[in-house]
């Protein structure tokens, strides 16, 4: 294992994402969250580029740059459906979690920490997303992670999925995955401390946070296999970022440690997935 390179990359990753971040620390700008995290996503990239202008002996390809289009692109594409479906079910299942179609549950919660403007501004941009005009608005999320989103999430994944993976493949799939998940959680940490994902408990949240990304992780590099290429876990990242919130939308009660993709719910979910596909590699380490 080249580990002075590995540890050569995760400093600038970490070290460019969370220089973005520290505006969030110095200003108290309303929106400034929605700026600082694209542009936040991009550390992994950025570090892939340096250490391959650096050492020169591995290309695009080599991280799993690719087209070749197969199944498993069109699968990691679902998978955010069926897991924002299933998050939904899960979290109906736990104490204290109703259902709420009309979405005052999550008016309500969102008034618990948003300023009056922002739940306002909240409420008329959410208006339309009741009854079967939701589904035109979930496929049409669905669209925008798998493009716009996508070309975001490919500022992450070329690191994690694509750099680290080149490095890291040796040590087998499940210590590569958890072990990659649990790097990434910590990175999200400047960003979930002020409020990303968790801004009832952004605290605990940045270990909710590592827990989420640890699951998720096998799931992105399993689709990276199958798929022979970076860009399709890519468009499975994208497209989670694009239709997550779904699951929070039409339901009432528990909290952001409890609901939603990213809270326990979620992670059972996640869990669920990480047991099939360990089922499916059976053969593997």
């Amino acid at each position: 294992m080249r580990w002075k390179r590995i540890a050569l990359f995760l400093l600038i990753a970490f070290g460019f994402s969370w220089l973005v971040a520290l505006p969030l620390y110095l200003f108290d700008a309303e929106g400034l969250m929605t700026i600082i995290a694209p542009i936040y996503m991009f550390g992994p990239l950025v570090s892939t580029v340096v250490l391959m202008v650096r050492y020169g002996d591995f290309s695009w390809r080599d991280i799993g740059f690719r087209w070749n289009v197969n199944v498993w692109w069109l699968a990691g594409w679902l998978f955010p459906a069926l897991f924002v479906s299933a998050t939904l079910v899960m979290s109906l299942i736990i104490p204290g979690v109703d259902l709420s179609p009309d979405m005052s549950g999550f008016m309500d919660k969102l008034s618990q920490y948003a300023s009056p403007d922002e739940v306002e501004k909240a409420r008329t941009s959410l208006q339309f997303m009741m009854g079967p005009v939701a589904i035109v608005y979930f496929l049409l999320a669905m669209v925008v992670g798998a493009t716009f989103n996508a070309l975001f999430a490919f500022g992450e994944e070329s690191g994690w999925r694509g750099f680290l993976y080149m490095e890291l493949r040796k040590l087998g799939f499940w210590k590569m995955s958890y072990l990659v998940g649990i790097v990434w959680g910590i990175w999200h940490a400047p960003l979930v401390l002020k409020g990303l994902n968790y801004p009832e408990h952004p605290v605990i949240g940045v270990f909710m946070m590592t827990l989420f990304t640890m699951l998720l992780s096998p799931i992105l590099f399993f689709i990276r296999e199958k798929a022979e290429s970076v860009i399709a876990p890519s468009i499975t990242h994208g497209t989670i970022n694009a239709v997550g919130g779904f699951a929070l939308l039409y339901i009432a009660g528990g909290n952001d440690l409890v609901a939603g993709i990213t809270g326990l719910s979620g992670i059972i979910v996640l869990a669920l997935f990480n047991v099939l596909i360990a089922m499916i590699n059976r053969n593997k380490s």
